[in-house]
């Protein structure tokens, strides 16, 4: 994959001067498609211009992620370059949180719903009250188990 980062800008510059309230954790469903659907690409424009870059955050389950899908080093370096503007999730989820995920998923007959690495990328949204911002319906699944976790499509299932 070539990230194909577009953005010609500073991250901060795309972004609202001013708090817009929300706090999102950017899964790796959206940056993989900012550079292959036009449409999340423009939902992601339209979000940052109502948030501050402070309220937009990543961790490391995510960042390893869309790292790995890099296909050249000077790729990488672009991904790492990217990334590293926005601020990573203060708290890190503890292992009794992640497996809360999974026996929610379990006892609500969808422990294979939702995958690992989104399992631990909700602990992080649940431990650090932020909206995980997605195209994934993993996140659906875990949604409906947990009452308390929030989530937010960048654009309508099926639109990328």
């Amino acid at each position: 994959m070539s990230s194909g980062w577009s953005a010609t800008l500073p991250v901060s510059d795309l972004f609202a001067s001013t708090s817009g309230g929300v706090t999102y954790l950017v899964d790796t469903s959206v940056w993989m498609n900012l550079s292959r659907s036009k449409s999340v690409a423009t939902a992601f424009q339209l979000l940052a211009s109502g948030v501050t870059v402070q309220e937009l955050l990543i961790c490391p389950p995510l960042v390893a992620e869309v790292g790995f899908a890099a296909q050249s080093p000077a790729d990488h370096d672009k991904v790492m370059d990217y990334l590293l503007q926005f601020r990573d999730c203060p708290k890190a989820p503890s292992s009794r949180t992640t497996l809360g995920i999974q026996s929610a998923l379990w006892h609500g007959g969808k422990l294979r719903a939702a995958g690992a690495m989104d399992t631990v990328v909700a602990a992080y949204g649940l431990e650090n009250d932020a909206t995980v911002l997605h195209y994934d319906t993993d996140y659906e699944h875990i949604a409906s188990v947990l009452p308390d976790f929030k989530h937010e499509w960048i654009v309508p299932r099926g639109t990328a």
